[in-house]
C-alpha cells in the first residue's frame, strides 16, 4: 500500500509540473509530492526551462539549492502560479498585489475551473464587490507584518504566517462552511451601572455584556443578534449566574443585582423578561433600561468583571466562511 502511494505522488508531481510555462514564478509546499515535483523542476531546468521557484519549507529549499534552481524570496515576487499536486485535484495559488476587479478575478477563475484546478487568490487589496466570503471563490488578503514577514488573514477571524497558510490549505485543514458554530467555552466581560427603581428609588445594580462571543475558529459573533431567543443576552441562564457569582466572590463592589424574570407590563400591555427592582419588584422598561446603558456603553466603565462560562445550548448561525479551528472542531460537518 506504502508503495502503491508513493507511486501515485510520484505520478501526481509529474502531472503538475505539465502546467509550468517558461519565465513563471512557481511556489512549492510541503510534503513528498512537492519533493517529486521540485525534483522533476530540476530535470525540466536542465532542458533549458526557464522559471523561478519560492519554496515554502526549509527541506524544499535544500533540494532545490542542490539541483540548482533559481529560488526567490516570496516578499519579492509580484505574482506567482504555484500548481501543487495531491491525489485528486491540483491547486493553484494566485498572489495578486495589483488591484483586480471581481468581474476580471471570476473571468480568470472561469479558466481555472475549467482546467479542473482549484484555484485560490491571495490579494493585497481588496476586492471591489466581493462581500462575503464564498466556495467557488477562494480569496484571502495578503499583509506585512513589523517583522516584514507575510501574512494571511481568514476574515477577521485570525492570521497565519503565509506558509502555514500554504500548507494547510493544501492539506485540507482550511475549510469552507456554510455556517458558523458558536464555542462551547467563552470569556465574558460584564459591565454593572446603577439604576434607581422609578417606584421605590431603590438602587439595583443591571449589567450588559461588553465583548463578543466566539466561534471555535475565532469568528466575532454579538450575542444581541446571534445568540439568543430572547431580546437580551443578559438574560441567558449562564449569563445571569455569572453575574450573581461575580456579586458573590467581589463582596467590595457591593453589587445590588436586579432580578431576572418574567413581568408583565402595563404600558405595552404584554409580558416579557426583563430587569425588575430587587425591593419592590417593579419592572424595569426596556426603552429606559437602554437609554441607561447606551450611557454606560460610550462612558467610563468603571465596573467590569470578567468570567468564563460554558454555554448549554450550541447556536449554528448562517455566517459562510473558510473554516480553520485550532482544535480541529470545524464549526458544521
Amino acid at each position: 500500500m506504502k508503495e502503491h502511494l508513493e507511486m501515485e505522488k510520484q505520478l501526481a508531481a509529474k502531472e503538475a509540473v505539465k502546467f509550468i510555462k517558461d519565465n513563471q514564478t512557481v511556489g512549492l509546499g510541503t510534503g513528498s509530492t512537492a519533493y517529486y515535483a521540485i525534483v522533476e523542476i530540476g530535470k525540466l531546468i536542465n532542458r533549458g526551462l526557464k522559471i523561478k521557484v519560492v519554496p515554502t519549507s526549509t527541506k524544499i529549499s535544500n533540494l532545490a539549492k542542490s539541483l540548482n534552481i533559481p529560488l526567490i524570496d516570496i516578499k519579492e515576487v509580484t505574482s506567482i502560479d504555484v500548481f501543487v499536486r495531491d491525489l485528486e485535484t491540483p491547486i493553484a495559488f494566485e498572489i495578486q498585489l495589483s488591484p483586480q476587479s471581481l468581474a476580471k478575478t471570476l473571468v480568470r477563475q472561469s479558466k481555472y475551473i475549467r482546467d479542473c484546478v482549484t484555484a485560490c487568490w491571495l490579494f493585497e487589496n481588496p476586492v471591489p464587490k466581493l462581500i462575503n466570503e464564498r466556495p467557488d471563490l477562494p480569496v484571502f488578503y495578503v499583509d506585512e507584518a513589523a517583522d516584514s514577514s507575510l501574512h494571511v488573514n481568514l476574515g477577521t477571524r485570525r492570521k497565519l504566517p503565509i506558509r502555514s497558510f500554504l500548507e494547510n490549505f493544501i492539506a485540507g485543514r482550511i475549510q469552507f462552511k456554510e455556517e458558523i458554530q458558536t464555542s462551547v467555552k467563552q470569556s465574558v466581560d460584564l459591565v454593572f451601572y446603577e439604576m434607581q427603581c422609578w417606584k421605590c428609588k431603590e438602587t439595583n445594580h443591571l449589567y450588559f455584556i461588553d465583548n463578543p462571543f466566539y466561534s471555535s475558529c475565532g469568528a466575532k459573533i454579538i450575542p444581541d443578534e446571534a445568540l439568543w431567543d430572547s431580546s437580551s443576552a443578559e438574560y441567558f441562564p449562564e449569563i445571569v449566574e455569572l453575574a450573581k457569582k461575580i456579586a458573590a466572590d467581589r463582596k467590595d463592589l457591593n453589587l445590588r443585582l436586579a432580578t431576572i424574570k418574567e413581568r408583565h407590563s402595563y404600558t405595552v400591555d404584554q409580558s416579557y423578561t426583563s430587569f425588575g427592582c430587587l425591593k419592590c419588584d417593579s419592572i424595569f422598561g426596556d426603552f429606559y433600561v437602554m437609554q441607561t446603558k447606551i450611557d454606560q456603553i460610550y462612558g467610563p466603565k468603571d465596573l467590569m468583571c470578567s468570567g468564563k462560562i460554558e454555554l448549554n445550548k450550541i447556536k449554528n448561525l448562517p455566517i459562510p466562511h473558510w473554516c480553520f479551528p485550532d482544535d480541529k472542531k470545524y464549526c458544521c460537518k
